[in-house]
């Protein structure tokens, strides 16, 4: 039996998993691309420890955040758990996962290294703004998918473009997976205040939580250009408030404003990518 369990971040996915598991015995495959990494706990709103111990998760802590983690990875990993799990919940979050496990992998052309040496050289004497909008007017359908702070996906999208001279979003459009044969679809649907309330109250449970603290022992181990590569709400905006480029009460406005941005992607994303599914879910 395999159940996709979807909702924005804040809905209450962990919960709702935590719940139905003294009812039923599962296993679960997040489906979230900040989970993945080692030491990134709080700020990414990983299970707790207990449930854990209680409900098998697959896909959480399995990369530092210094190493890549691609596309096919996951793809390949997630349908080695898919073929051999009796009692799978698909538990998803991240838009760009969710797409890749139900429409499968764009066949994006491989890129030359002068091309890449060009991007980096472009990145250094620039800096990433400037590649962002660089993005933005070449690619305006890619820039509004991405964070201007990801480097990472940033720099290969105009890798892409420059070297075949077609935007990479237009890869993505092709499809190449079937249909996935999911048992039943459960969505958790918040309305957006709701949403953003819990939002909040995370966002301070979090700040109670030695979420600071966490993001001080993660500078010990990695540098500042590091985690940016990778930007993940939170993390972010930690960094700044230690640089001391704002305040804590500005911190937290800009933690909850980034977070409801996400949620209002997630959910377009979500009202689109069920559509051939519509006959399965079921919304609580």
């Amino acid at each position: 039996m395999i159940r996709l369990l979807i909702g924005e971040t804040a809905s209450g996915k962990t919960e709702y998993l935590s719940e139905f598991s003294q009812r039923e015995k599962f296993e679960v495959l997040n489906c979230d691309s900040r989970q993945i990494y080692k030491y990134f706990n709080i700020g990414t709103a990983k299970p707790d420890k207990s449930i854990l111990n209680k409900i098998q998760h697959h896909l959480i802590d399995i990369v530092e955040i210094t190493e890549d983690f691609s596309a096919g990875q996951f793809l390949c990993a997630a349908d080695k758990i898919i073929d051999r799990a009796d009692n799978l919940i698909i538990s998803a979050g991240t838009p760009f996962y969710i797409n890749v496990l139900l429409n499968g992998i764009d066949d994006i052309p491989k890129v030359k290294k002068e091309t890449r040496d060009m991007i980096t050289e472009m990145h250094r004497e620039k800096g990433n703004s400037e590649l962002y909008k660089f993005l933005s007017k070449v690619d305006p359908e890619r820039a509004k998918q991405l964070n201007p702070n990801d480097t990472q996906r940033i720099k290969r999208s105009l890798e892409v473009y420059l070297d075949s001279g077609v935007p990479i979003s237009r890869y993505f459009t092709k499809k190449k997976r079937e249909r996935m044969n999911f048992d039943r679809i459960i969505y958790i649907r918040r309305e957006k205040s709701v949403l953003e309330e819990r939002v909040m109250e995370r966002t301070l449970k979090m700040l109670n939580s030695g979420f600071i603290e966490e993001v001080e022992g993660l500078l010990k181990k990695y540098s500042v250009e590091d985690i940016m590569k990778k930007p993940i709400i939170g993390y972010v905006e930690a960094i700044e408030y230690l640089e001391c480029n704002i305040d804590r009460d500005t911190m937290t406005d800009e933690i909850v404003r980034n977070t409801m941005g996400y949620i209002k992607r997630q959910r377009v994303f979500f009202k689109k990518i069920l559509l051939p599914y519509a006959d399965l879910v079921e919304y609580i």
